[in-house]
Parts: structure tokens; sequence; C-alpha cells
């Protein structure tokens, strides 16, 4: 607790005591947002510059081989989510340094158009200069941010339309007009597109929006029929662009699915918590497709504390792959067995498996893998620890401490309680059935971030700050 309240709450308190004395300057609305923006711009550039992106990891690498047509495995393009492909399609093919540095400036870009529209969800909000620079700081310098645009995974598009999605969402609630709603339920299915564990937060916010523009028009003697059908038909268009992928699958094969992701990812989950045991049942079933596995992977320990081992994540993949892939049926076969085996664990030991969602959950919401307490630029710089532990804490906030302040303001406030419903809502939706489902990794947590970050504002807002008013 001492080294939370020194490394953690100590720097934040700081900091924001510091934007607080700033905002009284007559100058700061109109510039002090501005100047850190473009501070956050600058570093991210800076970081761009030095980057040398890769594609190590066997997803990027998936994606841009998909990308460039250099992928003709039926498995990969039916598990795939089809947008980021589509998105990595207008780079370069190579894949070369020149392309892959394009890739993520064009992701720096998008990092920071969500800080535009966290700059807008402030103003709905109408908070105070202070709070709304202390987000955009936290959001622009945060340690988990800076780095994630620098790799080629689907996390920052998908962040960036979730975004999007969002503070649609939020203008529509203050200021209803059928073209943001019809551009919220687009957005709502660009971001279903591009990753699928999204569904239940896009359909959340997606129905709570829709029974408030409903209940307002009534209540004001307006809309009625003409409402209800605009309501519906930018709701069908928003399915019909979530529904894009499954459309591609069907014309090229036959095969009007979405994804076949859902049976690999869950079976992941589940063989995680239970090939950790070398005398667990489970391991017949594999050794059966994959004769002397046991062997072959290193021991792992799967609390909180302890690092995922990439060689038990990557066994379901190899698993599902010995089911058979020569043609659609094969592949929806296998995925409907591993499937129906995570299930068969998770119903005949609850108590396992709700073990196990507490443990991914906490990972989210905790340390996000090894990213705390990095330094900014070099985990591995040198001076005064004390000074290191502080610029950590000033720059990574744990996704459960933004989560428990958003809740005090949610509980708490009522002024912006309908806006602040949108982002709680997409959080807790969105990171619940990747708890439930896959691995809590740190690029799956980052897209919760900015919504985390708009409800502790709230709470930050209510502050009172311990300067005295400037005269009038």
């Amino acid at each position: 607790m001492g080294h939370f309240l020194l490394y953690q709450i100590l720097p934040l308190a700081a900091l924001w005591l510091a934007l607080v004395w700033l905002a009284r300057a007559p100058y700061f609305d109109r510039w002090g947002h501005a100047a850190i923006f473009l501070a956050g711009a600058a570093l991210q550039s800076a970081l761009w510059l030095a980057s040398r992106p890769t594609l190590e990891n066997a997803d990027s690498l998936g994606f841009f081989r998909l990308a460039h047509g250099a992928e003709t495995d039926l498995r990969a393009w039916l598990y795939r989510p089809k947008l980021y492909p589509w998105f990595l399609a207008s780079f370069p093919s190579g894949p070369s340094l020149a392309s892959l540095k394009t890739a993520t400036f064009c992701q720096c870009v998008l990092k920071l158009a969500m800080g535009g529209c966290l700059l807008r969800f402030a103003r709905l909000c109408a908070w105070k200069p202070s709070t709304t620079a202390l987000l955009l700081f936290l959001f622009l310098f945060g340690s988990l941010w800076l780095s994630a645009p620098l790799f080629i995974f689907d996390t920052t598009l998908f962040a960036f339309l979730f975004a999007v999605f969002l503070l649609l969402a939020a203008e529509v609630r203050a200021h209803y007009s059928a073209p943001k709603f019809a551009a919220m339920c687009l957005a709502a299915g660009l971001t279903t597109l591009t990753r699928q564990v999204a569904d239940l937060a896009l359909l959340a916010v997606l129905t709570l929006t829709a029974i408030a523009v409903l209940r307002q028009g009534a209540g004001a003697g307006i809309g009625g029929r003409r409402l209800f059908l605009a309501v519906g038909f930018s709701l069908l268009a928003g399915l019909v662009v979530g529904g894009a992928g499954a459309a591609v699958n069907g014309i090229r094969q036959g095969v009007w699915v979405r994804s076949v992701a859902l049976g690999v990812n869950a079976y992941t989950h589940a063989a995680y918590y239970q090939l950790h045991d070398p005398r667990t049942p489970e391991w017949e079933f594999v050794e059966a497709a994959l004769p002397g596995a046991r062997g072959e992977l290193p021991a792992w320990e799967t609390g909180f504390a302890h690092a995922i081992p990439w060689e038990a994540i990557a066994l379901p993949h190899r698993l599902e792959r010995e089911l058979g892939s020569a043609d659609v049926r094969e592949i929806l076969a296998g995925d409907r067995l591993l499937r129906d085996r995570a299930l068969r664990w998770a119903l005949g030991k609850p108590a396992s498996y709700l073990a196990s969602f507490a443990n991914e959950l906490s990972r989210l919401l905790g340390k996000c893998e090894e990213l705390y307490p990095d330094s900014l630029i070099d985990p591995h710089a040198r001076g005064p620890l004390f000074l290191r532990r502080a610029e950590a804490g000033a720059i990574y906030q744990p996704p459960w401490l933004l989560l428990a302040a958003g809740l005090a303001a949610l509980i708490l406030g009522r002024r912006n309680r309908p806006l602040l419903l949108i982002p709680a809502l997409a959080a807790l939706a969105y990171l619940a059935p990747i708890a439930a489902l896959q691995m809590g990794f740190t690029r799956y947590a980052l897209p919760a971030l900015l919504p985390l970050l708009l409800m502790a504002g709230e709470a930050v807002d209510r502050i009172p700050s311990p300067f005295p008013s400037d005269p009038a």
C-alpha cells in the first residue's frame, strides 16, 4: 500500500495540482490543451522515428500476409477479422521496414485522433479545463498507449473505431440528430468487423442509446413513426456493415459465418487452466492429436502474478490444425469440438472456471503483463529509482484504479450520469467476454482504457480546487 500511495497516487496528485494551478492562467483555456496535445504528438513521433516495427507476432504476420494475398490457408482466412487485413492492404507489400513504418505511422495518427475524441467528450460533459488537461496528458503520455501504435496489431484500429462509436453515442445522447445516430450505427458495424469480442459492448450501448432516443422523442411529443423508422433503418444498416465479413465468407466459401475463432479462443482459455497440471485427463485428448506435446511445453503457473508462456497459448492453435483443415466442413467441426470441450470444462468445474475468469479479469484490470512500472523511454534507464518510479506512476494508471474512480462518479454524480453510462457499459461489456473466453493480454485491455479514463474524468472534475478563484 505504501508503494502504491507513494509511487502512484502521489505523482498523480502532484500532476493534478500542477494542472489546476496552470489552468488559472488566462491563456490556458485557449492554448493549454493544444500544448499538451502537441507535446504528446511530438513524443509519439520521436518514438515512432526510433522504432523498427516487425512482424514477429504470429497474429501480426497472419494479418499482413492475408492483406497482401500471400496467405492462402482457408483456416487463416476464416479465422481473421476482415477489416484489419483490408486496412493493411493499403500499404506496400513486402513486408519491408518502410511499409511497416508507414502502417505504424497511420496507427499513431489514429491514436492521436482518439485524443480528439477525448477532448470532445470532455466538452460534452462540461469539465473544467484542468480536468480535461489531466485526462489528455494521461492518455497521450500513457506508457501503454505510447508503445501500442508502434506494433502491427489490430488493437489500435479497433480502439479508434470503438472510441469514435462511443463519442457518437454520447453526441446522440446529448443532442440527437438522425445523421449522428446513423453514423453511430455505421461506426458500430465497422468496430465489430475489426474485433468481434466487442459485440456485447456495442449491443449494450446501441440498445441504451436507442431506448433513450425513443423515450426523449415520446416525451417531447415528436418523432413517432418517423423517429422509429429512422432508428430502425440505422440499426439495420449497422448490422449489414457488421455482417460484411460473413458475407465475404459466404460469397467466397459458401460459409455464412463471421469467423471460426470462438472455439479455439475458448479452448485456449480452458486448456491454459487445465494443462498446467501434467496429470489432468485433458492431456489424453491433446496427445491423441499431438503425440509428445506434454513433454515439449515448459511448466507454467496460472496465477495473476505469472506470465503467460507463448507455447501454452500456441498449443490450441496447433491442435485445431491437426483436427482438420482440408475443407470448411473439417474446420467448422474442429471449432465446434474445441468449443464444446471448453464449455464442458466450464460447466463441469464451475468453481475452477469462475476462478479463471477472476484471474483473467485481474490481469486486464491490474498489471497488464509486464509493462508497469517501466520508464517512459527506456525501461533500463539509469537514474534515481524514486524518480523512475514516480515517472511510471504518472504515465501508467492501472485500469482498476480508473474503474473504481469512474464507478464512484457514476454512483455519486447525477449531472453527467447519462453520458457516463455509455463508456461504463462499453468498458465492462468489452472486458467481461475477454476474461470469460480469452487470455488477459495487455493489448486486449487497451481499447477499454479510454472509456475507463472518461469515467474517471468525472470523479476528478468533482474534486474542489485547492486554490482560491481569481478575482473577477
